[in-house]
């Protein structure tokens, strides 16, 4: 075998072996306004709000891939049902990049980041009777996507962790039925792909930068005008292995056609 052949060999099995079978990069891009800013004492309860940032404009981008996250837990509530999707390794599944005013945020400055995903199945309108009065309460289908960082492990329990994230949640409409519960299916089978293919909804989806310090929480409050997904793909192993024959044979007809001139 030549050179070449042996060379073009080579790199097509590394390339087919490297690759994960299904990677599917989603990024989602969302854009708007601040709103406002509120921190929460939670010694005291005392709740105080800065219009610093307000009216300043924002762009958010959320890089998720689907092949570093896996589902690792399910929760079954009266209103709802959770699966809680989290990093399947040590690569952090969704990236988060947040931008104010030009001017760049860093939204995961800790040591220890991770992925803050779940998706949300809804079990309808439930009726709710206080005293006299009775009424019907609901929790739509929703799915959030988000990131998280701390400087120590747990992250969700740590007492100084950042968290990043944006809800896209199903409308309710009393008048139509089934209504807010059509989104998810948890009979079916479901994994963090999904998020490629999910309804974004109607109208935009909440926006939410958290900041925990110790005993107190500061809020940034978004004013989103602006939501969209692209989704791309790379080459599967199986398509890399198409790619090498179709160059073996390229390369096989060129030294034919050579050797019959």
């Amino acid at each position: 075998m030549g050179n070449f052949r042996k060379s073009l060999l080579v790199a097509v099995v590394l390339a087919c072996i490297s690759l994960p079978a299904s990677a599917i990069p989603i990024t989602f891009d969302i854009g708007g306004t601040i709103s406002r800013q509120n921190t929460v004492n939670f010694d005291t309860g005392e709740i105080t709000f800065d219009g610093t940032l307000s009216g300043q404009s924002f762009s958010a981008r959320f890089v998720v891939e689907t092949d570093a996250l896996h589902v690792t837990g399910r929760f079954d509530d009266v209103d709802s049902n959770v699966l809680v999707i989290r990093d399947a390794g040590a690569v952090v599944g969704v990236q988060a990049f947040l931008s104010i005013g030009g001017a760049a945020v860093d939204v995961t400055p800790f040591p220890f980041d991770g992925s803050y995903v779940q998706f949300g199945e809804s079990n309808g309108p439930m009726p709710v009777c206080e005293d006299s009065l009775c009424y019907s309460t609901i929790t739509p289908d929703y799915w959030l996507v988000g990131a998280r960082s701390s400087p120590s492990t747990p992250i969700a329990g740590a007492s100084t962790r950042n968290l990043f994230y944006f809800i896209a949640q199903e409308s309710y409409d009393a008048a139509i039925p089934d209504s807010g519960t059509t989104w998810l299916d948890f009979s079916q089978p479901i994994g963090p792909e999904q998020i490629a293919t999910l309804p974004m909804g109607d109208s935009s989806p909440f926006l939410s930068f958290s900041q925990y310090v110790e005993s107190s929480r500061t809020n940034t409050l978004f004013n989103v005008t602006s939501f969209s997904r692209t989704v791309s793909s790379v080459p599967e192993p199986a398509s890399l292995g198409l790619l090498a024959v179709g160059l073996f044979g390229t390369f096989a007809a060129r030294r034919r056609n050579k050797v019959e001139i």
